[in-house]
């Protein structure tokens, strides 16, 4: 046995090797040196270096014990743990690298600083306590935080370095329990869930790999870009912040959830680098951002706000032409405080859904769909143009109203309606159309009542109704009109001139004068 009792400190400069190593007083490191013991090794008192050059390395087949701080008042070159039954520690403060190979349970809160070198924990740590890990740009490599075995979780985790990996799950238990991230390299989150009491903070502007889940029950953040290497789900209960681009290595699937705040992003996806399927669920709002998927659907189950002109595409730039669904179950509108801001949504030759309002509250700048059908309900009020291509189903009553132009392909009323519906088309400048309610789609319903107010009225094709049609040209006094007028059961009224093509013939039907 090795023991060293009394208060007199210890200048330790050679290798111990012995059945039990035990040291009361504080020690100084003076060269590197390895404690080797066949039972357990013990510090009561501080351990300190000289020179932050020399190392200590130990290991014991029975228990290792700091009950104070190494390096506090001078940090060592480096510390190594490479084998122990348990082990207690303290803060380290070292010069160089930091590498524990056996579990750690906290007895205690605990930091590990290792003034730029590197920080290994190749085992589970566990125990209530908070454990920060600062190795300024050197990297942080870890496996399981917070023991699911035994689910002793733990506190509070701080972690900062250049490349950090999580090696395995993240679990806290805690009204504290944060998981706190600074890396100015990759952050690696390949291997384990996340699962945290408090909140998860991501700052710095190094790249997130990311392929494993995390929940948190208040905020997540990532202020940083992130890299999708599976598919994945984000849940805060309170706000849910993804600062950066998020992209894809292929297209994994993404579903981001706050249940009690809001979600921002930055731009989800890119022609290059498109997502799998996206789905969005708030309780307050989603800032929308450009959304780029290869043929698989974009929901979003909140109230949406545009900051800036932002794009949906289901088509991934026009690669995969058949597209998906895109839906919007809730308003849109502009944020407030923002100018008016575009939004354009592209389904390919799939649907698009707008259940909510678009624009009512605070108006778009512009507006276009392009889908196979367009399901739409409410009112799109812009500022600017308004562009659907698709077929129209309207599930209610619809009002278009454009401080510019109108262009859209047809107008139906959708069967799950369940009665015919009216729909208003209100444009500053032109509205342009190919034709309204003749029942080309199947199920659809005869609409209701019909106005158009425009400077000019381009007809392409027949409309009909069993209620009013009203057309007028406020400006230029033109409908240019290339189809057919039918009401089955009220008036037709146009007013301004009205222009034919040549050889054209136009029939009014109405169901009264």
């Amino acid at each position: 046995d090795f023991s060293q009792t009394g208060t007199g400190s210890t200048s330790l400069g050679q290798s111990v090797s012995a059945d039990t190593i035990s040291f009361s007083g504080p020690v100084t490191v003076t060269s590197d040196v390895t404690l080797s013991s066949n039972a357990g090794i013990v510090f009561s008192d501080t351990v300190d270096g000289e020179g932050d050059v020399n190392s200590l390395t130990l290991s014991a087949l029975g228990s290792v014990v700091f009950e104070k701080a190494v390096g506090s008042s001078s940090p060592i070159g480096g510390f190594t743990v490479t084998q122990a039954e348990s082990l207690t520690l303290a803060d380290v403060t070292t010069q160089g690298n930091i590498t524990i190979d056996p579990p750690v349970s906290l007895s205690q809160d605990i930091s590990l600083s290792s003034g730029g070198g590197s920080i290994t924990l190749s085992s589970d740590v566990s125990g209530t306590y908070a454990l920060t890990l600062n190795a300024d740009i050197g990297a942080i490599n870890v496996q399981n935080l917070g023991c699911t075995s035994t689910s002793t979780f733990l506190d509070t985790i701080t972690l900062t370095g250049g490349d950090i990996t999580l090696g395995g799950t993240v679990a806290t238990s805690t009204s504290d329990g944060s998981l706190n991230i600074t890396n100015s390299g990759t952050l690696s989150i390949l291997s384990g869930a996340v699962s945290l009491s408090g909140s998860f903070n991501q700052t710095g502007s190094g790249t997130t790999l990311l392929s494993q889940n995390i929940t948190a029950s208040k905020s997540l953040s990532f202020q940083g870009p992130i890299s999708l290497e599976n598919s994945v789900t984000l849940t805060g209960v309170n706000d849910v912040t993804l600062e950066g681009d998020l992209s894809a290595q292929s297209a994994y699937d993404l579903t981001l959830n706050s249940t009690s705040g809001s979600i921002t992003t930055g731009a989800i996806g890119s022609n290059e680098n498109p997502l799998g399927q996206v789905s969005i669920s708030a309780l307050s709002s989603y800032t929308l951002s450009d959304i780029v998927t290869l043929g698989k659907s974009i929901t979003v189950s909140s109230e949406a706000l545009i900051d800036s002109s932002s794009t949906l595409d289901t088509t991934a730039g026009g690669a995969e032409s058949n597209g998906a669904t895109i839906s919007l179950s809730k308003t849109v509108n502009s944020k407030e405080g923002s100018s008016p801001a575009s939004l354009a949504l592209l389904a390919g030759s799939s649907e698009i859904i707008l259940d909510g309002e678009v624009g009512v509250d605070a108006a778009l700048s512009t507006f276009s769909a392009n889908g196979g059908s367009i399901l739409a309900a409410g009112s799109i009020v812009t500022e600017d143009s308004i562009d659907l291509t698709g077929a129209v189903l309207l599930s209610e009553t619809l009002t278009l109203q454009a401080g510019g132009s109108i262009t859209a392909s047809s107008f139906d009323t959708n069967a799950s309606a369940g009665s015919a519906q009216s729909l208003t088309l209100s444009a500053k400048q032109d509205v342009t159309f190919d034709r309204i309610g003749q029942n080309n789609v199947a199920g659809s319903l005869p609409f209701n009542n019909i106005n158009i107010t425009a400077e000019s009225i381009y007809q392409r094709g027949d409309v009909s109704a069993s209620g009013a049609i009203e057309y007028v040209a406020t400006s230029a006094n033109t409908a240019e009109i290339r189809g057919n007028i039918t009401s089955t059961g009220s008036s037709i009224t146009i007013s301004g001139s009205v222009e034919l093509p040549a050889d054209a013939t136009l029939t009014l039907s109405a169901g009264s004068s």
